[in-house]
C-alpha cells in the first residue's frame, strides 16, 4: 500500500511534512465545570470535566486520594456497528 502517490501528496492531499490544521474552542458546555472541543483534519473530540463530586459510597472516601470516573462514545458511523458505542472505563 502506497501511502504518498507519484506526485508525492498523501491520500488527503497533503505533502509529508505538510500538518493537519488544528483547531480548538474552550467552554463549550453551560452545564460542565470545564469542556473544549478539538478538531485535526476531519476528527473533531469533546471533552468535558464535571466536578469535583462527593463520592456516592461512603466506603469509596480516601482522604489522600481522587476517584476520578472516566466515559467515552463513539459516533454511530465510526463504530462499523451502525450504533453509536458507549464505554465506561471505571476508575482511571
Amino acid at each position: 500500500m502506497e501511502f504518498v502517490s507519484p506526485e508525492g501528496l498523501r491520500q488527503d492531499g497533503r505533502r509529508p511534512k505538510e500538518l493537519r490544521r488544528l483547531a480548538c474552542q474552550l467552554d463549550v458546555l453551560q452545564s460542565a465545570d470545564g469542556s473544549a472541543i478539538f478538531e485535526m483534519g476531519n476528527t473533531k473530540v469533546m471533552a468535558a470535566v464535571f466536578g469535583p463530586r462527593e463520592v456516592e459510597m461512603r466506603g469509596q472516601q480516601l482522604a489522600d486520594r481522587a476517584l476520578v470516573n472516566c466515559e467515552y462514545s463513539m459516533a454511530a458511523f465510526s463504530t462499523g456497528k451502525g450504533e453509536a458505542a458507549w464505554h465506561r472505563l471505571g476508575q482511571c
